[in-house]
């Protein structure tokens, strides 16, 4: 990966305990419950975990113009 590259494919911000608080809680006010209901039920139904192998790169290289 070129320098250009790693520039494009930055990680998101970090933020401190109680803007991380802060969201966790509005998303859970905004939260719809019948939607959230049916996505527990989907991940309880899941038998074998979804695992991304070692040594996968955690960012795919562009594929350019």
């Amino acid at each position: 990966m070129t320098r250009l590259d790693s520039r494009r494919n930055t990680l998101p911000p970090r933020l401190s305990m109680d803007d991380y608080v802060e969201f966790v809680e509005g998303s859970l006010r905004e939260c719809n419950p019948q939607h959230a209901q049916r996505q527990k039920d989907l991940e309880e139904q899941i038998k074998k975990p979804f695992r991304i192998p070692a040594g996968t790169p955690r960012v795919l290289p562009s594929r350019g113009p």
